[in-house]
């Protein structure tokens, strides 16, 4: 029993070229189908009478997968992975040779609203941040939207580390202080808390005979991130009664 079903009305596909070249109806032109519609199925009749069939070996599903994996493009990835970090970032965006990549950095679609990416992208100073990327193959079709999130806490510093503990001392002294990389060391000498107008420690602190000196010291990064202060008191005499 067939199961063909006849419409009221049928609509003829026209072919005007082939190739970019016009249809010549003279001329013998080869058609690709599947091996149903070949042996007149569906009322082809026209392709069971053509004058040459040949099988191309290749499986339809095979082919049709091939056909649509133009479609899926693969989704770009980045570099660092969302997260907090305690330092500035340059995030690389990677994809495929022939495919361009967009991004956005406001929340945006970047497949609609993206800027091109052509080199790494900063992200400096604390605060959070959002990066959504698409890539475009070849064909023009995009991948998936890929996004990430990166928030920037620099540290906060510890206190200085004094050599000479708080005390009673004989003679004059003097405090080395241990500074980490990419810090800077402030002081005062008369208790009050030091800025980044204080005395900046570059070499060991010298307290005179006599004298009664409070000290206290703060870090302070390379950011501007001001840490814990540190206050010790010192009476430095010229002997003991």
């Amino acid at each position: 029993e067939s199961t063909y079903y006849s419409p009221a009305t049928i609509q003829r596909v026209t072919i005007p070229s082939i190739n970019g070249e016009a249809f010549d109806p003279e001329a013998v032109y080869a058609v690709v189908t599947n091996n149903f519609c070949a042996a007149g199925g569906d009322t082809y009749y026209a392709f069971k009478a053509a004058s040459a069939q040949f099988d191309t070996g290749i499986v339809m599903d095979e082919a049709v997968m091939e056909y649509l994996a133009q479609f899926a493009v693969p989704e770009p990835t980045f570099s660092r992975e969302s997260g907090t970090y305690d330092e500035d970032l340059r995030i690389a965006i990677l994809a495929d040779e022939d495919e361009i990549i967009y991004y956005t950095l406001d929340g945006s679609d970047p497949a609609t609203n993206g800027l091109v990416y052509t080199d790494t992208i900063p992200f400096e100073g604390e605060g959070h941040y959002l990066l959504k990327a698409v890539a475009q193959n070849s064909v023009n079709f995009f991948s998936d939207a890929v996004e990430a999130e990166y928030v920037i806490e620099y540290p906060v510093p510890e206190a200085p580390k004094v050599s000479l503990p708080s005390g009673v001392y004989v003679g004059q002294q003097s405090l080395s202080v241990e500074v980490p990389e990419d810090y800077t060391v402030y002081y005062t000498l008369d208790g009050t808390q030091p800025t980044t107008r204080s005395f900046r420690y570059e070499r060991p602190i010298t307290l005179p005979v006599p004298g009664q000196y409070v000290v206290t010291l703060v870090a302070v990064s390379d950011h501007g991130k001001i840490g814990e202060s540190v206050q010790l008191a010192y009476l430095v005499v010229d002997a003991i009664p």
